[in-house]
C-alpha cells in the first residue's frame, strides 16, 4: 500500500493488488519509477479514505488538482 496526500491535503491509502497497473499501455512504468513525492493520478474504487487502484500513473506536467496526488510513502 502507498499513502498519498491529495491535493486538498487529505491523505489517501492506496491498495496496490497484483492486477493493478503502472504507467499507460503506450508508456508501461514499474513500481520503482516512481519515488517519494512523485506526482501521481491513481484510478480505482474508492472507499472512504481507501482506493484500490486499478492503474497508477505519473501525474502530467503542469496538471493542477483533480486526481493528482503526491506520494507520502511507499
Amino acid at each position: 500500500t502507498w499513502t498519498v496526500r491529495t491535493p486538498a491535503g487529505a491523505t489517501v491509502t492506496v491498495v496496490i493488488q497484483p492486477s493493478t497497473t503502472f504507467g499507460t499501455p503506450a508508456n508501461p512504468l514499474a513500481v520503482s519509477d516512481f519515488s517519494v513525492g512523485a506526482r501521481i493520478v491513481v484510478l480505482g474504487t474508492r472507499s472512504a479514505s481507501t482506493v484500490t487502484a486499478t492503474r497508477i500513473t505519473k501525474a502530467p506536467a503542469g496538471r493542477p488538482g483533480g486526481t493528482t496526488t503526491t506520494v507520502a510513502a511507499g
